[in-house]
């Protein structure tokens, strides 16, 4: 579970393709719900990056709590990978 009262980072700066060491590496981020399998909608500013990051930092109190499908698509050269991870919002005010 991830607490809404923080942020949280995926950090995909371990990724790498030893057959395409000279290539760029890109990185293409992608958000869902679970329950609706619709876009992730975010409660404050941040939006999903449209340009090449290793490193997603989602601030606290954006995301509603629910479950979500964080996926990222890593491409270096002719070749990409993708993984996803579920993560678990939760409202926790315990102190």
């Amino acid at each position: 579970d991830v607490s809404s009262l923080n942020d949280f980072v995926l950090d995909a700066t371990l990724s790498f393709d030893p057959e395409n060491q000279n290539a760029t590496a890109k990185y293409f981020w992608s958000c869902k719900s679970v329950l609706t399998n619709g876009y992730c909608q975010f409660m404050g500013f941040f939006v999903l990056p449209i340009d090449s990051t290793p490193v997603l930092t989602i601030p606290q109190m954006d995301l509603y709590p629910e479950k979500y499908n964080f996926s990222l698509t890593f491409v270096k050269g002719d070749r990409s990978a993708t993984t996803s991870v579920i993560l678990n919002v939760i409202d926790d005010y315990s102190p």
